[in-house]
């Protein structure tokens, strides 16, 4: 999606003719969030004020929190936007807890009684493997003996 193949469906960019699916709930009377990742449009230019017509909230969704990009460093991301607007992370940010977080903030602030969708998306599974340094250390040690060890001692076999 982020790159011109030329083929359709593959010109690195989302085409006006793919309706996205924020744009059909919200047809329906639904609150359209997005957190996470977008992904879905050209590698952003070196400009200061890149086009956003391809951004969450031009392409139907109502919040965005999240990167442009689907992937980069999970401390200081690459493309962190709110809404319309880039902005620096804390000295603190995890983009993992970062996207739960404001996943429920959107729930929590949402209008009672009227239809969401909301669309999560990690970038935990893609590179880099980037896991908070408490986190590491909780298994230090713990695959030393690699996988096959590992797993006949889970299995017993």
């Amino acid at each position: 999606m982020m790159e011109d193949r030329g083929m359709p469906g593959y010109r690195g960019d989302l085409g006006k003719n793919a309706i996205t699916i924020a744009e059909v709930m919200k047809q329906a009377g639904y609150s359209t969030y997005i957190s996470g990742k977008w992904h879905v449009i050209p590698l952003l230019p070196t400009s200061e004020n890149p086009s956003k017509h391809n951004w969450p909230l031009q392409r139907g969704f109502d919040k965005f929190f999240g990167t442009i990009h689907g992937a980069g460093s999970f401390y200081d991301p690459n493309s962190l936007a709110r809404d319309n607007a880039f902005m620096v992370p804390s000295e603190d940010f995890y983009y993992t807890d970062a996207i739960s977080d404001h996943a429920v903030q959107f729930i929590t602030e949402h209008e009672s009684g009227k239809p969401f969708f909301l669309y999560v998306a990690y970038t935990a599974a893609h590179w880099p493997m980037h896991a908070k340094p408490a986190d590491i250390a909780t298994y230090k040690g713990k695959f030393d003996a690699g996988w096959d060890a590992l797993r006949q001692g889970l299995l017993g076999t």
